[in-house]
């Protein structure tokens, strides 16, 4: 093979790559290859789910207000009225707070109590996002027909028959379901992230916080229940689960937590001084709700999204990154202009074996990865191309005598 001859394969393959490349890109970023990234990312997961596990030194961001039934005669009635929750917002909410939960159903029986109107106000302007809870139940037309409405549903893959059921309770007044987002009690009061409401898996208090936290939206959330059941949000998060809907650990995971009464109490004094103060300045996200002996919704919810807070993020390559990852398959691809024509492919299904390993050993050891459609393809074209277009294999000449 002259050298003119190599130069030409060499410019046609360089040629050749760099269109692929750019071709790919523009299909990738119209989501062309989401199947196959997905598929690619959900495998390196299912092997990793070990890593899965709070971080050390992991500074809780969740405060949980518990309303004490053991100190309901400190209230102004019990269940809690709309001027009780409005005390302890006022005494727990700062600049930074990100999310509010509040598990109770805030729905009362006629005649309804005062201030109902007075605490939506409060909480219309904040930059948090408010997520109420219950079920669909008896209740007025209106506030049932936006509950509905409201309600988003879980894209599932396996049967949500395992996952606790919806706890039936009253529908929030309408007020808070106009400017809230809206969840699912589990009935168990488990820390589930997930609950069966008729079929349909449905996301409960703890999730809705979390994807209000980490910016995900519902409709980027997808599970899969039996068989390595875990729930994915985007592709940044991954939550291993078990197939009741609960994250393990979740249920003994350390609270950060102070007394609602003495929020309210530090509200009305304007105190925010000592334990309580120095709680209220690193938590982002607060969790509002009953809590007795028989009532654990709001504990277990808020365990649920400390924990899911509390595990590892899995990390894209930025844009520069997956550049090099190309540019490095298109040297590879490149270096099979050396080989025969009849060993290219193979050696090219070798280094993809290579970076496949090497993609694996990333992930478990950093939980870095990249989209594999256009390296791989770079890498497969390359050796198409020379087992077509490549040097032939040379053949010995036999001397005669």
């Amino acid at each position: 093979m002259t050298l003119v001859q190599t130069m030409i394969r060499f410019v046609t393959l360089l040629a050749l790559l760099s269109g692929l490349a750019w071709w790919l890109d523009g299909q990738q970023a119209r989501g062309r290859f989401q199947k196959m990234d997905r598929g690619f990312l959900e495998l390196m997961l299912a092997n990793a789910r070990d890593r899965f596990i709070p971080q050390p030194g992991f500074e809780n961001p969740v405060l949980f207000l518990p309303l004490k039934e053991a100190e309901k005669n400190e209230y102004a009635a019990w269940p809690p009225l709309p001027v009780d929750y409005q005390m302890i917002l006022k005494g727990a909410l700062q600049k930074h707070t990100e999310v509010v939960v509040i598990t109770d159903a805030l729905r009362w029986p006629a005649p309804k109590p005062p201030m109902i109107q007075e605490l939506a106000d409060l909480l219309l302007p904040l930059t948090a996002v408010v997520v109420t809870s219950s079920t669909l139940a008896e209740a007025d037309v209106v506030a049932e027909s936006l509950f509905k409405d409201r309600l988003g549903t879980v894209s599932v893959t396996g049967s949500p028959d395992t996952l606790p059921q919806a706890l039936r309770a009253g529908v929030p007044e309408s007020s808070f379901i106009r400017q809230s987002e809206v969840a699912i009690a589990p009935e168990n009061r488990s820390p589930a992230l997930l609950a069966n409401d008729q079929g349909q898996a449905r996301a409960t208090p703890a999730l809705m916080a979390l994807l209000r936290a980490v910016k995900v939206p519902l409709s980027e959330v997808r599970a899969t229940i039996g068989g390595g059941s875990a729930l994915y949000l985007g592709d940044e998060h991954f939550l291993p689960l078990q197939d009741d809907g609960t994250l393990s650990g979740a249920a003994d995971f350390p609270l950060l937590e102070h007394n609602a009464l003495e929020v309210m109490t530090a509200g009305m004094l304007e105190d925010q001084s000592g334990d309580l103060g120095s709680k209220l300045a690193t938590a982002k996200h607060l969790v509002l709700g009953i809590d007795s002996e028989s009532e654990t919704l709001a504990r277990g919810q808020a365990r649920a999204l400390a924990y899911a807070l509390a595990l590892p993020k899995v990390t894209m390559l930025s844009r520069s990154g997956q550049w090099i990852t190309w540019a490095l398959a298109a040297l590879l691809g490149l270096s099979l202009l050396t080989l025969e024509k009849s060993r290219a492919l193979n050696r090219a299904l070798l280094y993809l074996l290579l970076a496949l390993v090497g993609s694996f050993l990333t992930f478990q050891m950093q939980l870095v990865w990249f989209p594999p459609a256009v390296p791989a393809a770079l890498v497969l074209a390359a050796g198409v191309f020379i087992r077509l277009f490549g040097r032939k294999t040379s053949t010995p000449t036999t001397p005669h005598g």
